[in-house]
């Protein structure tokens, strides 16, 4: 893959995580609850798989794209372990409100969750331009 492919995948995945984020927030301003939590979960995912492309990394699930991001930059201590939480327990609500039975994220937890992965998706974002700036 030449430099400007990765380049482009890389500025078209970061688009995706900050669509997914403004997605989020119509979803839950019209009180579509669970699709709100997908479109949550779907930024962080967004942005770590960008990540993985400069890192040459291609993780073929989403708990290995999460081990990854784990492996790599939280227990490297690269990403603190609070903010590494964040894409983990969004993935584990995608999970829920998608394949479970009766299961809701309330608004005011939507409200929180969109908050963090907000934080989360913008100091990816920052790993991201200052790994772009040396490649």
């Amino acid at each position: 893959m030449t430099k400007e492919e990765k380049l482009s995948i890389i500025n078209y995945r970061v688009e995706m995580s900050f669509a997914a984020l403004e997605e989020a927030n119509l979803l839950v301003a019209n009180k579509y609850l669970n699709a709100a939590m997908n479109r949550i979960y779907y930024a962080g995912y967004y942005i770590v798989s960008a990540l993985a492309v400069i890192d040459g990394k291609s993780p073929k699930k989403h708990k290995g794209l999460i081990g990854y991001f784990h492996k790599e930059y939280i227990h490297a201590g690269i990403i603190d372990g609070e903010t590494g939480k964040i894409l983990k327990k969004a993935f584990e609500n995608r999970m829920a409100v998608d394949y479970g039975d009766f299961v809701t994220i309330t608004k005011s937890q939507n409200e929180e969750y969109l908050k963090n992965m907000r934080k989360f998706v913008e100091e990816v974002k920052e790993l991201i331009d200052n790994k772009i700036a040396v490649l």
